[in-house]
């Protein structure tokens, strides 16, 4: 990428050599002049910045920032550099001799007591305190899928080593600082790498989309209600393309208004997914490409919906509103779950098959438009994002 000067990079030049002879701001190669022996500073050119022999690269701070997420920061790795960014965050607190023992175990503490004080789960605790402590303690109960149970994990055993090596139990003390160790490590993992490796794990690729769209084409006709739920399941990124809003399965044939969304009791959904960004819920019923999308003329150019349709959004709607009346008890299961008013959607039918007249379609469209709370959308309709997907997938490959 071609650099530039600002104005305020355009120092002085040495009148021997012609350099530049102040550091500028912005990355540059800095060398020594040969003819009047100062250093000089070279900014990037059009083809960008490059160290001659005897020079060297210099990023100012402030200047370049890396992150494992590629989506973040303005510097981007090559695998050796990658590799090398996560050794150092894994290793960069861990001690290197045995008299650094005791300094990283402080940093241990320090780092899960920020995350702790900074959680908004635990906000209503004094966690400086026996009691506020005991009081989190409970709170996070089992939880090991919380970044704040490793951190209060990471802390205690920290304290523990701690305690073991003021009383000279060697033994006790080396136990301590491995657990100490794993419970850091999976927390580095947590927040560092889970986020990248669920995405790379579940993100579906050309080929994976290419695929799912061979099945819409080969079973269009498919009147299983059960081959689409599991179809559906197993390609959960064609059920992000049903609202704009990004979606994740959060479960498949979930029950709500039981105990527990993936336990026993309660209504059962076809399908519940989450807001990535706000945690609110999505309900999504589906029937098959064959159910019927509208029932027998009404009038001359007048249709109403199927009873198989109709039955569908009942059952949605029947499922958004017990997803409300038990918000407290999913939310206590799970403090990061919001459902207040959540999505409703009904997948069902095939519009190029059914509505083949233009009385169907009109029908049909003021039908769905009229509907307050749950969105309506047809399989074919939903392939057909799925296209425009590929599409553009492809299109940014060439």
């Amino acid at each position: 990428m071609e650099m530039t000067a600002t104005p305020a990079d355009r120092q002085s030049h040495c009148a021997v050599c012609n350099q530049l002879i102040e550091a500028p701001s912005q990355p540059h190669a800095k060398g020594s002049c040969n003819n009047c022996g100062r250093d000089f500073y070279r900014l990037a050119g059009p083809n960008g910045l490059e160290a001659k022999q005897g020079e060297q690269i210099v990023f100012p701070a402030g200047t370049l920032s890396l992150s494992l997420d590629p989506n973040e920061g303005n510097g981007r790795l090559l695998r050796p550099g990658f590799t090398w960014l996560i050794q150092h965050l894994v290793t960069e607190s861990a001690p290197n001799k045995p008299t650094d023992v005791r300094s990283a175990l402080e940093k241990y503490n320090s780092l899960a007591s920020h995350i702790l004080k900074a959680s908004s789960m635990l906000s209503d605790f004094n966690l400086e305190t026996e009691e506020g402590a005991e009081a989190a303690i409970e709170r996070l109960g089992m939880q090991q899928h919380l970044v704040e149970w490793w951190a209060m994990a990471m802390g205690t055993f920290a304290a523990l080593t701690e305690e073991h090596l003021n009383s000279g139990k060697t033994e006790e003390a080396v136990w301590a600082m491995s657990q100490t160790e794993v419970c850091r490590s999976v927390l580095f993992f947590m927040r560092s790498i889970e986020p990248l490796a669920w995405r790379g794990y579940n993100s579906a690729g050309l080929e994976t989309l290419e695929k799912v769209l061979k099945i819409w084409q080969d079973e269009r006709s498919n009147k299983s209600e059960n081959f689409w739920q599991e179809t559906l399941t197993d390609n959960s990124l064609v059920l992000s393309q049903v609202f704009h809003a990004p979606l994740v399965l959060s479960e498949g044939q979930a029950y709500i208004g039981g105990k527990r969304l993936d336990g026993t009791g309660g209504k059962e959904v076809d399908f519940l997914l989450t807001n990535a960004v706000l945690g609110t819920g999505v309900i999504i019923e589906i029937k098959t490409p064959a159910s019927r999308l509208l029932g027998t003329r009404y009038r001359e150019d007048v249709y109403g919906p199927s009873a198989e349709l109709s039955g569908a959004i009942a059952q949605a709607l029947r499922y958004r509103e017990t997803l409300t009346r038990h918000y407290k008890d999913l939310r206590a299961e799970d403090p990061r779950w919001e459902s207040v008013d959540p999505l409703c959607a009904v997948i069902a039918g095939d519009a190029t098959k059914q509505l083949d007249s233009r009385a169907k379609r009109e029908s049909f469209e003021l039908y769905r438009r009229s509907l307050k709370n749950v969105e309506i959308l047809t399989y074919d309709e939903l392939f057909a994002k799925v296209e425009h997907l590929v599409s553009a997938m492809r299109l940014g490959r060439s």
